[in-house]
């Protein structure tokens, strides 16, 4: 049987009937590129996702230095370059379980393509690109 305050103010419970605490709609709040191997597709039409970069979009505006990497990449490794100027930039190199595609992907690249589907509020919005 429900009780307790929320019950008492009737709001929709926060936990399942295993007590269990439910996921809030915040943690849906995102947009993420999928980085999928294009070989693979190509070939024999199978989608084998390589890596996933995500940002939250409870902002009003994109900011580069939130995206990062969402979930388990197993095919993913992260490096970081260093400028002659003393900034550090990321490089993404991917290795496909399949047929062994490798690409490397630089970090400013993801943060365009992330900026080119931000929008504030949006919820689950992902795309799929080859690579």
């Amino acid at each position: 049987m429900a009780r307790g305050s929320r019950f008492a103010r009737g709001k929709e419970p926060s936990r399942d009937a295993q007590g269990h605490s439910l996921p809030s709609d915040v943690f849906t709040q995102y947009v993420a590129v999928d980085l999928v191997c294009s070989p693979c597709g190509l070939k024999d039409g199978k989608i084998v996702r390589l890596a996933r970069f995500a940002i939250e979009t409870r902002s009003p505006e994109f900011s580069p230095n939130q995206v990062g990497p969402q979930g388990k990449n197993p095919c993913l490794t992260i490096n970081e370059v260093a400028d002659p100027d003393g900034s550090v930039r990321q490089r993404y190199k991917m290795v496909c379980p399949r047929c062994g595609n490798s690409p490397v992907i630089r970090g400013e690249r993801i943060d365009r393509w992330l900026e080119e589907l931000y929008v504030p509020g949006a919820y689950e919005k992902v795309e799929m690109r080859p690579v």
